[in-house]
């Protein structure tokens, strides 16, 4: 079988049985108390499942919760530090404006 290099995108194409792990980090980011915002990290290979990891586990807080805001942004996509900043607010301006 041969498939893409592409992340998968719901729970329901998980072939690695990564179930368990995705639902425990969703538990602990929905039940921490933080008075401010948190980050969260997930490091890993080139190709080791990294977003496929972060799309279920955003599935799996938003079937959790209905109060949760979920902002994505890819860094990647910004060449230098000032775009960066740039593109982050615009598109949280964009997401507040909805």
């Amino acid at each position: 079988m041969i498939s893409p290099d592409l992340p998968i995108m719901k729970s329901s194409e998980d072939k690695l049985n990564r179930e368990s792990f995705v639902k425990s980090l969703a538990n602990v980011i929905l039940q921490s108390a933080f008075p401010t915002s948190f980050t969260v990290g997930l490091y890993g290979a080139w190709g080791s499942g990294k977003t496929s990891l972060l799309n279920m586990v955003i599935e799996q807080i938003e079937r959790s919760s209905t109060d949760v805001v979920i902002l994505r942004f890819n860094p990647w996509l910004c060449s230098d530090p000032k775009q960066l900043i740039t593109q982050f607010f615009k598109q949280l301006h964009y997401f507040t404006t909805l």
